[in-house]
């Protein structure tokens, strides 16, 4: 299953329907007549709210969690949306559940938002995603004000909620920074657990991931190209160990040489990649090549029929988070492409931030990786750095 790419740029859909109504008509785009159904093997799960709820005859008997290790099924958490109503974690059984953890004070979290609200519009029929709000913006435990502050200046449209709390103290044993996003499995078991800071381009990167973990489970094995993270250990397919030496993960190879301590932003120059990517998603690696040109590489994406000054371009990596290289070498960058057609382009980045990155200045010899089903053709060598 290849899901349609659409991460490059994060438009925020705002005019999404948030009203309450009836079950029927939820605001995750679920259908929900099973749990309307007069029968009482089908009677709603939980509280009553307009999110999705479970069929009753769907939720195992005695359903119990309490932990948030890896596998383990999630506490009921009992939250308040913004409509005031009552909402528990469980009611979700059967669904792909994205729990983001944030607080008023967290300037990432806020940044975080109009990406969780795009995911939102174009994942709700398959996923929940749940905003769960712990603090306000002074730290103290958020409320109803909170939510709604939240709500109106972001417009959120997925639940936003605050917790009860014993369902707050639990929370607070989850994260230990903020934004903490979690994928939690239809059976409500603990899958993908990521912390991310407030880079954009891992911001990016955070919600492909979390895209691919939609219909994974933890109890099932890892499919070479299918486009799912099925057993939920964030990589997939051609990240995943046990398929790279798959044929459709094949890797292809190309060397560059750029000036390495010249700061893409600040006029250095660039190689430009095209890369075209059928049936799977694309590992995009640079590494530099000799060990006395140290240097961090940038590796940038647009979609190749996108101009450079129209579109918001992304990172497909950065230095030290994900790399398969060691942290300290701040000599790596890895990232996703879903299919499609792209120019990457290959720059320096950091070297002339004083943080000690870039090494002997002058060239800087890299060599960029594919792992996948793509072909990768140099279209522009050595030239002017475009302005993202």
């Amino acid at each position: 299953m290849i899901r349609a790419p659409h991460l490059i740029l994060f438009a925020l859909a705002l005019s999404a329907c948030t009203a309450k109504g009836d079950a029927t008509d939820d605001s995750s785009g679920a259908d929900d007549s099973a749990a309307t159904d007069d029968t009482a093997s089908v009677e709603r799960y939980g509280p009553e709210n307009d999110w999705y709820h479970a069929p009753l005859a769907d939720i195992p008997e005695g359903l119990e969690g309490g932990s948030w290790l890896r596998g383990a099924v999630v506490p009921n958490l009992i939250m308040t949306d913004q409509n005031g109503d009552e909402v528990w974690l469980h009611q979700f059984y059967g669904r792909t559940v994205i729990l983001d953890a944030g607080s008023g004070w967290c300037q990432p979290c806020h940044n975080l938002a109009p990406y969780v609200e795009h995911f939102w519009q174009e994942y709700g029929e398959e996923a929940v995603i749940i905003t769960a709000l712990i603090d306000d913006a002074a730290g103290n435990p958020a409320g109803a004000q909170t939510v709604a502050d939240w709500v109106d200046l972001h417009a959120s449209t997925n639940p936003i909620l605050y917790l009860d709390a014993d369902s707050y103290r639990s929370v607070q044993q989850l994260v230990g920074a903020l934004p903490h996003v979690m994928v939690i499995d239809p059976e409500l078991r603990v899958g993908v657990r990521n912390v991310y800071a407030a880079s954009d381009a891992w911001i990016d990167q955070l919600m492909d991931r979390t895209a691919f973990s939609i219909d994974g489970n933890v109890d099932d094995d890892e499919v070479c190209g299918d486009g799912i993270d099925n057993n939920l250990d964030t990589t997939a397919d051609c990240m995943e160990a046990g398929c790279q030496s798959d044929a459709v993960c094949a890797q292809t190879e190309q060397t560059g040489a750029i000036e390495s301590c010249a700061y893409y932003r600040d006029g250095g120059t660039v190689d430009v990649w095209r890369v075209e990517v059928t049936d799977t998603v694309a590992e995009v690696i640079a590494d530099t090549v000799a060990a006395d040109t140290v240097f961090e590489p940038v590796v940038l994406a647009k979609r190749a029929e996108d101009a450079w000054d129209e579109v918001s371009t992304r990172h497909v990596g950065d230095d030290e988070i994900d790399c398969t290289f060691p942290a300290a070498t701040y000599s790596c960058a890895q990232g996703w492409l879903r299919p499609g057609t792209w120019d990457l382009v290959v720059a320096a980045g950091g070297g002339n931030e004083g943080d000690g990155d870039c090494v002997n200045a002058g060239r800087g010899e890299y060599v960029l990786k594919v792992r996948g089903a793509a072909s990768v053709t140099l279209v522009e060598d050595d030239v002017a750095s475009p302005t993202p």
